[in-house]
């Protein structure tokens, strides 16, 4: 096990380097001079400040160098554990980080909560109630959840919250220890957005290989031998049809913690999608280079550990 893991992680190297390169270069090919816009001020690259304020500037941020120059000075930076300093904040990045991102860690956790607990039952009870009203009403509820884009539900929801019930979005964010009924109140309505567009997915994929299993031989053998049906569906079916959901939930919830931009933006919640969005715009290179390659690093690692998972669900997999 240590070894496949070991050699896991060597592999995701060239992946990882490939990330940095393509993030590198991508925001250098952005319209829009940081320089120009730091001295406009106002966001945009206007012609504030002469061409000798903007070239200091530019010498100042490291932005004079050569391409490879400033790569090799990210990367050696990273290495030590300095993503760099934000081009507009001038605070370090790796703090600006640390202090949004248990929000969205927080928001990605409680929606593949919500999508599992919707959509593992749902698909569940609609592979068990096969062409009957149930299924096809749970089917109905998933392709909705399929067709509606997580962007314009949550725009709806959110209309309908201000008009019906005077809700607004909240101006601040309060951390879960400091107060958990009121971050609860801030975080529930973009995680059901997101939750409910992920059950949609898991659920169909729950039905469709519960059903594959529950044609089985052994399953049909354990049923002629009178063996309880929360038995049946929990130990020998709902286990062996895990693998495929397991992995479905997986990317889903990797999706989830680099995709939280669209729900944190409408919902005005601090995370690091929202902060991503500000740096694109602000071409604050240091910060989005950090965070794509936060998300690339994230995504690798949630494969990895559901991969281990696999022997864990299934004995005859072995590393």
């Amino acid at each position: 096990m240590g070894a496949y893991i070991v050699r896991r992680l060597i592999s995701v190297i060239p992946t990882l380097i490939g990330v940095t390169i393509v993030v590198f270069l991508v925001m250098r090919l952005l319209p829009g001079d940081v320089a120009g816009m730091i001295l406009a001020g106002d966001g945009e690259s206007g012609s504030s400040g002469n061409m000798e304020a903007r070239e200091t500037l530019r010498e100042q941020l490291g932005l004079n160098l050569p391409l490879h120059e400033q790569y090799f000075t990210w990367i050696g930076g990273l290495l030590q554990g300095d993503a760099g300093l934000s081009l507009w904040s001038g605070r370090p990045v790796l703090d600006e980080i640390g202090r949004r991102i248990p929000l969205t860690i927080e928001l990605a956790l409680l929606s593949i909560a919500i999508a599992m607990g919707i959509g593992l039952p749902a698909g569940m009870i609609a592979a068990l109630k096969q062409d009957s009203w149930v299924d096809y009403a749970l089917r109905g509820l998933s392709i909705g959840g399929l067709a509606m884009p997580p962007f314009w539900l949550g725009t709806l929801l959110m209309l309908f919250m201000v008009v019906w019930f005077n809700w607004t979005p909240p101006l601040g964010f309060v951390p879960f220890f400091t107060n958990p009924w009121m971050n609860l109140q801030q975080v529930i309505w973009p995680a059901l957005v997101l939750g409910y567009a992920t059950a949609a997915v898991i659920a169909r994929m729950t039905r469709s290989t519960m059903l594959e299993v529950l044609r089985e031989d052994y399953v049909r053998t354990a049923r002629a031998k009178g063996l309880p049906t929360t038995t049946l569906v929990i130990t020998h079916t709902l286990r062996n049809a895990m693998l495929p959901i397991l992995t479905l939930a997986a990317i889903e919830f990797g999706f989830m913690l680099n995709g939280t931009v669209i729900m944190e933006t409408i919902f005005t919640l601090p995370g690091i999608g929202r902060y991503l969005i500000d740096a694109i715009l602000h071409r604050d290179y240091p910060v989005v280079q950090a965070i794509i390659l936060m998300m690339a690093v994230s995504f690798v690692l949630v494969n990895l550990l559901v991969d281990l998972l696999y022997g864990v669900l299934d004995p005859r997999i072995r590393y």
